[in-house]
């Protein structure tokens, strides 16, 4: 038991230092962030361009860049609407009905008709809406009077294929390359594509990873507000092109989210240093603007356009001794690790594999076989350790508190598992915890936990159940054969006892293990029908029971047992004989069913493989919800009721 808890708490351990992975959060509004999406490093100077939502901070003195090396001099700051770069902006606006509350629909066209308003001389903007279906308002023009009327040309729909809609909005967007040494950010024009969301999105055809690529493709960058949530396909989207997510949870933040939104949209911050003449592979770089800082990692010589290549690349710093990191340590710590796993294994081996702490042994010492060596209490239980021990009085006290005691040394009786009640609900407690931890760690959350914890006591107590069904089965298989030698020892002039006695060394486990059990009990003074019932009513075998029964019968009113147990045998081999031929016939029936009962369930994999946006609806809406719930209580029904036309009792 040591041992087990020993490898239980370091398995613990080493699931402990697996950290879950976290998803990315919107950006708090009134705060600045910066997210850099283009890296041009082909020349003299280093260009890095980078979304905001705030360009408030434009002085050159709070700008801080610094590499592995130390803080670069000759660092500039400058904004794309400085430089006169122009603007090409595409304004995606969900229309479902929950934009309504608070005035928010109309409060999110005033905030976007005035910052067209004061979008730069030159710029470009069209309007999509994101509805029942993609309706666009607007094509793309430099005529800011129709963007701001197809504003107003907004209506509130039921729901919103906002995926669609930013998908319809990058192809407002010529392709172009995004590497390459003849690239440089000079010149290009900003585009990007500003939506406002509120709700999931459960119609849309297209894929946020395939409207991921075209915005890449096109260079573009995506602002999300999320409004209440909104649609949690758009951080995909807006992680892979370079751009932001701005929460907003009541009306005042939604209007603060879309003005940001659309700030950040329309301008940029360049920041350039000259290239440092030692000449490296890759630069790790750390820009800071006033209380905003990014970190990002790119290939020098070259030119980047993918955002999703500027991450910065995470160096962990070592901890523990340095001797442990240095060549020798390594070499020391192999051979270590290496003992240590060997350690575990045999630890875990000795307590499933090593001694012999089984009833029959215990019970061998008053038969003929063993010695007459006292029995120590210390001998009577797997576990010894003060410890243990009262955790194994508390769970047997538990169980039996609540009357189920029993029937948990009944299952281990039949299993032939060598455990004592308490002992298998400790080890079931243990299981219980362990999964709730491994469910914490890897799922999070506390119906992570609750599920792997269901999952653990589920497994644990089915294995225990399994096992004795197969040892019942055995059993029963056994049971002609063993009336059958009992006979023989009869006909050969012992007694019943003796006989019984002669079969138990003859015939293989479970049926011998429990005819010794059998006997040992008479041995010390029990009854031998009462040991045979009490076999019978162990191994759940109504036919031992019957057998039993006849043993019982005969001894008061007498008669011929030996041709009584050959009658008996005999029946019972008819007996199996028919199962067999009903189960021969009803085998087609029961694979019928399995296929029923697998049809639905493999088909719906095979077309979520084939078409995911196509049987995800079931999942995201509410009509599918309820199809999906009546669709399992037809199968369980269906699968209950061929079940019992397929089963026939003999």
């Amino acid at each position: 038991m040591r041992r087990l808890f020993a490898a239980l708490f370091g398995l613990l351990i080493t699931l402990s230092l697996v950290g879950p992975v976290g998803a990315q959060e919107s950006v708090a509004t009134g705060v600045t962030t910066l997210k850099a999406y283009a890296v041009d490093a082909s020349g003299a100077k280093v260009e890095v361009i980078l979304a905001a939502n705030s360009y408030d901070v434009t002085d050159p003195s709070t700008l801080v860049v610094s590499d592995s090396d130390g803080t670069l001099s000759g660092a500039k700051l400058s904004t794309t609407s400085s430089a006169g770069t122009p603007l090409e902006i595409a304004f995606v606006v969900d229309t479902r009905s929950s934009l309504a509350q608070g005035d928010a629909f109309e409060i999110v066209k005033a905030t976007l008709k005035d910052s067209i308003a004061s979008l730069p001389s030159g710029s470009r903007a069209s309007v999509i809406s994101a509805s029942d279906s993609v309706v666009m308002l607007q094509e793309m023009t430099s005529d800011m009077g129709l963007v701001s009327a197809a504003i107003d040309d907004l209506t509130r729909s039921n729901s919103g294929a906002v995926v669609d809609a930013v998908t319809r909005a990058t192809y407002q967007f010529e392709a172009r390359p995004n590497t390459g040494t003849d690239r440089s950010l000079t010149g290009e024009a900003i585009r990007s594509i500003v939506v406002v969301s509120a709700g999931d999105d459960a119609i849309s055809s297209a894929t946020a990873t395939t409207t991921a690529r075209l915005a890449v493709q096109r260079g573009i960058q995506v602002f999300a507000v999320r409004y209440q949530g909104g649609t949690a396909a758009l951080q995909s989207v807006v992680g892979s092109a370079g751009g932001l997510t701005l929460g907003a949870s009541n009306v005042a933040e939604l209007e603060t989210a879309v003005t940001e939104s659309v700030s950040a949209a329309q301008d940029r911050f360049i920041v350039s240093y000259p290239m440092a003449a030692e000449e490296k592979l890759r630069t790790d770089l750390h820009i800071t603007v006033d209380s905003a800082a990014t970190t990002l990692s790119f290939v020098n010589g070259r030119f980047t356009g993918i955002p999703t290549a500027l991450a910065a690349v995470e160096v962990l710093e070592q901890g523990g001794p340095g001797f442990l990191h240095s060549g020798i340590g390594l070499y020391v710590a192999l051979p270590l690790a290496f003992i240590a796993i060997c350690l575990a294994i045999y630890a875990i081996g000795t307590l499933f594999f090593m001694g012999d702490t089984s009833l029959e042994s215990l019970l061998q010492r008053y038969s003929n076989e063993g010695d007459s060596a006292e029995l120590s209490e210390a001998d009577n239980s797997i576990v010894q350790t003060a410890l243990v021990q009262r955790a194994v009085e508390f769970s047997e006290s538990f169980a039996d508190d609540r009357g189920f005691l029993v029937k948990i040394e009944e299952m281990l009786e039949q299993a032939s598992m060598p455990l004592r009640p308490g002992e298998a609900m400790s080890f079931l407690g243990v299981g219980v915890l362990a999964g709730s931890a491994i469910g914490v760690i890897f799922m999070g959350g506390i119906f992570g936990a609750l599920g792997f914890a269901v999952l653990t006591a589920f497994l644990m107590i089915g294995y225990v159940k399994f096992k004795g069904k197969r040892r019942q089965k055995k059993f029963e298989q056994q049971l002609p054969d063993m009336l059958t030698l009992l006979a023989g020892t009869l006909r050969a002039g012992y007694s019943l006892p003796q006989g019984m006695e002669a079969v138990s060394h003859e015939i293989a486990d479970p049926m011998g293990y429990e005819i010794r059990r059998v006997m040992t009990e008479a041995q010390l003074g029990r009854e031998l029908e009462e040991a045979l019932e009490a076999a019978a009513e162990r191994m759940k075998s109504a036919d031992f029971a019957w057998a039993v029964m006849a043993i019982g019968i005969q001894r008061e009113v007498g008669g011929n047992l030996n041709e009584l147990l050959m009658t008996v045998a005999e029946t019972m081999i008819a007996r199996e004989r028919l199962r067999g031929e009903v189960a021969a016939l009803t085998a087609e029936g029961k694979m019928t069913s399995f296929l029923l009962g697998g049809l639905p369930p493999g088909l719906g994999m095979v077309m979520w493989v084939m078409n995911p946006n196509y049987i995800n609806k079931l999942f995201t809406t509410g009509l599918g919800n309820i199809l999906i719930g009546l669709g399992v209580v037809t199968m369980i029904v269906g699968m209950a009721w061929m079940k019992k036309v397929m089963t026939i009792n003999v």
